[in-house]
């Protein structure tokens, strides 16, 4: 279903029809979907287990409860007990729905199993294929929520440019940009916008609304060049922000 419903965004986006069989197809799978998994007495997907109702909420599908039911379950558990496509679809559902702290709290969580924590503790240098440590010690089965560090924990957002920017020779340089302050703006954090100096994409710094840390830096190679993003919270409950976009040709790793 989540396939047929990228090829419908992606048919969208290329201003091209998408074939009815296609949007058919799309509704006959959302019903087989709810009618094998949802149980609209409780508002739960498979029962609530695993990430189940995150699959579900996902997908678009679900309600009030399906988020309720969500929340209570991790804010009980403290930990993880998801895997593969579970675990990243899990946090990115909890930050979507406000629920970022809890996010955090389970990325940070210090258990003895189904933890980042509990693999460092045990010498990982690279993540691990099982929580307990079984099979592979070095695979990629875990690293999908990483993109989360950048995009909720940096609040790095990237958007296919309207149109190529007007290079203004006046325009101070990128990387000596002001220090901004972000502030509360109806539960969410209103972002400052960062200077049109790119050809491909426009940028936006938008935090999630977490509390769990108190500061984040760290940077990200995009086709225009480095964008850097540290920020820290501050005693009057705002977050401070400071930004810079380097010049493109610059080789750096990503760093949080």
């Amino acid at each position: 279903m989540h396939g047929l419903q990228e090829m419908m965004q992606i048919s969208e986006k290329m201003n091209n029809k998408l074939p009815i069989q296609f949007v058919e197809r799309e509704k006959n799978v959302k019903n087989a979907f709810l009618d094998a998994y949802f149980d609209p007495e409780t508002g739960d997907f498979c029962e609530g287990r695993a990430a189940g109702n995150a699959y579900g909420l996902a997908l678009g599908l679900g309600d009030e409860r399906t988020k309720k039911h969500l929340v209570e379950k991790y804010e009980a558990l403290e930990r993880f007990d998801t895997g593969i496509f579970g675990t990243s679809m899990l946090l990115e559902q909890l930050f979507s729905i406000g629920a970022g702290d809890l996010a955090v709290r389970l990325l940070t969580n210090d258990s003895e199993a189904a933890s980042f924590a509990h693999m460092k503790r045990n010498g990982a240098t690279t993540l691990w294929e099982r929580w307990d440590g079984r099979e592979s010690h070095n695979h990629p089965m875990f690293g999908a929520c990483v993109r989360l560090l950048f995009t909720q924990i940096l609040g790095i957002r990237m958007m296919p440019a309207a149109q190529p920017p007007v290079v203004i020779p006046t325009q101070p340089d990128v990387n000596t940009q002001p220090t901004q302050a972000l502030k509360p703006l109806n539960g969410e954090l209103q972002p400052p916008a960062v200077p049109a100096s790119a050809q491909h994409f426009s940028y936006e710094i938008r935090l999630s609304s977490q509390r769990q840390l108190t500061w984040a830096k760290g940077s990200i190679q995009t086709p225009d060049g480095i964008l850097s993003v540290s920020w820290e919270l501050l005693e009057n409950g705002e977050k401070q922000v400071e930004w810079s976009l380097a010049p493109a040709g610059e080789d750096k790793v990503p760093t949080m």
